[in-house]
């Protein structure tokens, strides 16, 4: 890296740098003629008039603008630099304002299932069936385990209707779904033919027909219960009993204990309401809530971590039984969470608050692969406090919630595909910046100016920007420089920033000209710049303090390409009394110098009100030093240069009083070259003076 000292701040902005050491004060010598004894004279004598030696740290203080000189080099450069000309506020991004959040979901009771139920039989004996149907009085007058023939009976008596042992699980139940499984044993020493209706308190809801069902046989059956409606005490009716008898050959009777069996067994049901006892029910609902944080432009959150923030909760329950709902949200601080068990009497309200600073939410709901969702879990089972319940499914219980108060210390997550538009900025540049291009006339360019941007990001989001700079002249004329990048973004969710440098120079823009315009007093700068330019990703992050900022410099080397530059300055003569029989006399100037730059000066004479008596005949050429392949000057030349004073100036030599350099400069139209603060240009001025009559 090269290393860069600063100087002071200087006067005016000005390439004049390496050449006005050419023009400013030189040691002075006066001399006067009038004192001197001419009679031992030689015809000519020489007078001592200027000496002295200009460096470029000797005219550090007539220049405004903060110099730099490269450690290495020794190059001259000259920053200017906006230390607030870029800043974005992470608002522009995502903000917490859109996340506000009330309203409210409703639960619904569900279907219950009911399991283990207890098996319903009833048994129903051959005196059973003769103390209902007449055609069977013979039975009244056989003892038990007797002998007999059975007589066939086909008239389709009833016989008799019989209780099932009652259900505890449930007073009434409406099946939604579910089968019953009916047997029939025939415990009879003859075939029988067996219809059966199966009823309640209310209605009969099953019919069944068993035909020719074997002595020690069993009649199987399922039947669907799909939307009925069951009572808890059962009971079976006989409508049909008929049997072909024992065909004419006795048979063993005991009217006791021969019967006909009923099984009644209802498997797993589904019941959509009923009068229920609540120790057969778990949860009677258990659809948990998806709440949708929708933001714009498809930001999609996976997690928030809160600085402050309040959650509100209300319950409100239409159910006519108490109620214990299990709640909680995907939400952690250290081993704490958010979750609570909200004991609700029937058609009772309950409500809660959270504070909840320091909680991290998860917004990422796996299971659905959706994102800016809360997915608040929650169970309502019955509370042990009833006994038997009424119980309806799709009834409701409306749970309100309101997010307020929000601010936020960590946000991950996509935060969508946006373009912001900047706003149209003007970054004032030092009003002498640039004057130094009124001084000089010919053409004269900056040959390698830059023009750099350093921003730096807390922001862990990709960002492209576009930028269009402008400046413009005193006479509307304007050049434009325009920049496409990206910002790095921060990788680290410590705070730490991220660093962008980006250079405009010669090679990737037009910078040259924008630099040689010059741009006057202010540049504009507009342009937008785009959130996830590449399209989805979730892991952009942006923290409470996250920022971006930056400013922009111009960088310009003193290094440069000239034609017919022309630059003056005038210097003050040193004091001389002449005689009037001066005779001739010339100026011998030797020098020293490692200018880089092919020079030409010419010489105007003035009096003391600086009007102008004289000037040289002529322009005198100065060649440059000997310059590098990369245009750095390689050491000194010397040289002197005689300039001949003309009758006019002889004639009036005790009224110069000041001499104006006039220096025009010039390079390779090819090359250019490099200033550097070492550069000096030594000289010593004499006159050589031949008196009249000498």
């Amino acid at each position: 890296m090269i290393k860069q000292t600063r100087l002071k701040t200087l006067r005016t902005f000005s390439l004049g740098i390496f050449f006005v050491f050419l023009l400013i004060s030189c040691s002075e010598n006066d001399f006067d003629l009038s004192e001197i004894d001419l009679s031992d004279i030689k015809p000519e004598f020489k007078i001592p008039f200027v000496s002295g030696e200009i460096g470029l740290i000797d005219i550090i203080d007539n220049i405004d603008s903060t110099v730099l000189v490269d450690d290495e080099t020794s190059l001259l450069k000259v920053l200017f630099e906006d230390s607030n000309s870029i800043s974005f506020e992470t608002s522009n991004v995502i903000s917490l304002d859109q996340l506000e959040y009330s309203g409210s979901q409703k639960l619904q009771t569900k279907k219950i299932n009911l399991s283990n139920l207890n098996s319903l039989n009833t048994t129903i004996s051959l005196n059973d069936l003769a103390s209902n149907m007449p055609s069977l009085n013979f039975v009244n007058s056989l003892a038990e385990n007797s002998s007999s023939v059975f007589p066939p009976i086909n008239n389709n008596e009833s016989g008799g209707i019989y209780s099932f042992s009652s259900y505890d699980n449930f007073k009434y139940v409406v099946i939604d779904s579910g089968f019953v499984q009916i047997e029939i044993k025939n415990n009879l020493s003859i075939p029988v033919d067996v219809n059966i209706e199966i009823s309640d308190k209310e209605n009969v809801f099953l019919v069944i027909q068993a035909n020719n069902i074997l002595p020690n046989q069993l009649y199987q059956i399922n039947e669907d219960l799909n939307g009925k409606m069951i009572y808890n005490e059962l009971n079976v009716e006989v409508t049909k009993f008929n049997t072909p008898g024992s065909g004419g050959t006795p048979v063993s009777i005991s009217p006791s204990s021969d019967n006909i069996e009923v099984l009644f067994e209802i498997g797993e049901i589904s019941v959509s309401e009923g009068e229920i006892n609540i120790s057969d029910i778990n949860s009677i609902a258990d659809n948990s809530l998806d709440v949708d944080l929708s933001f714009y432009d498809s930001v999609e959150l996976k997690s928030i971590v809160f600085t402050e923030g309040q959650i509100d909760f209300e319950i409100n329950s239409s159910l006519s039984f108490d109620v214990d709902i299990i709640y909680s949200l995907p939400a952690k601080n250290g081993n704490d969470s958010i979750s609570d068990v909200a004991n609700i009497s029937s058609n009772g309200v309950y409500n809660k608050n959270f504070n909840i600073k320091d909680y991290t939410f998860d917004l990422h709901n796996e299971s659905i692969n959706q994102y800016n969702n809360l997915k608040v879990n929650s169970s309502v089972d019955v509370s042990s406090n009833s006994n038997f319940i009424i119980y309806k499914s799709d009834e409701e219980i409306e749970i309100s919630f309101t997010l307020s108060n929000l601010a936020f210390k960590e946000i991950n997550g996509y935060f969508g595909n946006k373009t912001y538009d900047i706003d149209r900025s003007e970054i004032d540049l030092d009003k002498s910046l640039f004057d130094f291009y009124d001084r000089f006339d010919g053409e004269f360019l900056l040959t390698n100016p830059s023009f750099g941007l350093n921003i730096y990001s807390s922001m862990g989001v990709p960002i492209s920007f576009n930028l269009d700079i402008e400046g413009s002249d005193n006479k509307s004329n304007s050049e434009n420089i325009s920049l496409n990048s990206n910002i790095n973004q921060a990788v680290s969710k410590d705070g730490s920033l991220t660093e962008t440098k980006i250079l405009i120079d010669k090679n990737n823009s037009n910078i040259v000209n924008f630099i040689n315009l010059p741009p006057l007093e202010e540049i504009v700068i507009d342009g937008n710049l785009k959130v996830n330019p590449d399209g989805v990703t979730h892991n952009n992050f942006i923290l409470e303090n996250s920022e971006i900022y930056g400013n922009i410099f111009f960088e310009l080397p003193f290094e440069i390409s000239a034609s017919n530059m022309t630059v003056s300055d005038t210097i003050q003569t040193s004091e001389i009394n002449l005689v009037s029989s001066i005779y001739s006399a010339k100026m011998i100037l030797n020098y020293e110098t490692d200018i880089p730059v092919d020079f030409g000066i010419s010489l105007i004479f003035l009096d003391q009100n600086l009007s102008e008596i004289d000037r040289s005949e002529g322009e005198i050429n100065v060649s440059s030093s000997d310059v590098d392949a990369n245009g750095y000057s390689t050491g000194l030349i010397s040289d002197s240069f005689t300039v001949d004073l003309s009758k006019n100036l002889l004639d009036r030599l005790s009224d110069i009083k000041n001499v104006i350099f006039e220096i025009k400069l010039n390079t390779d139209n090819s090359s250019s070259v490099n200033i550097t603060s070492g550069i000096k240009f030594k000289f010593q001025s004499i006159l050589e003076v031949k008196l009249n009559g000498v």
